[in-house]
């Protein structure tokens, strides 16, 4: 991959980092239930909190340091999937103060040749990201600056 294009190498599928069900952890408290996960790679760690009562649920990540001794460059997505119907409709927050309606692969000002159908369709996302139809919404809240997109409907996930 390079700078800002978000590609595999042409011939090779992109990598999905799986969690090890042998190191996984589920902690229960009457208040909420931790899983504390471990990856496949050393260097992708999540928990995962789920509060009782509660609409949402808390997801701490933990990615790095990166294994790039083979020379080759890598981005980590997280990919949340959904039954929503959005018709690659998704909303990012611009800056924390509004939010800008995004359309996969669409320009409202400009007619749109799309060489980087990846890379072309990666926003900001300061503080949210968001998909939604008639029946259901999934927002996401983060707690730094990312990458995110809505490459699929249904998914968002954030770089």
């Amino acid at each position: 991959s390079g700078a800002y294009i978000f590609r595999n190498i042409p011939g090779e599928d992109f990598i999905k980092i799986l969690p090890d069900p042998s190191k996984t952890i589920v902690r229960q408290t009457p208040l909420q239930t931790e899983v504390h996960i471990k990856f496949e790679v050393p260097w992708v760690n999540q928990v995962i909190k789920v509060y009782k009562d509660k609409n949402y649920v808390d997801i701490d990540f933990t990615v790095g340091p990166i294994d790039v001794s083979n020379g080759i460059g890598k981005e980590v997505v997280t990919r949340f999937v959904s039954s929503i119907e959005n018709d690659g409709v998704f909303f990012t927050d611009s800056n924390g103060r509004e939010f800008l309606k995004r359309k996969r692969s669409q320009r409202n000002t400009w007619t749109l040749e799309e060489f980087e159908p990846i890379a072309g369709n990666y926003y900001p996302v300061n503080a949210a990201i968001y998909i939604e139809d008639t029946k259901a919404f999934m927002g996401i809240l983060t707690d730094r600056s990312q990458g995110g997109a809505s490459l699929k409907d249904g998914s968002v996930e954030l770089m």
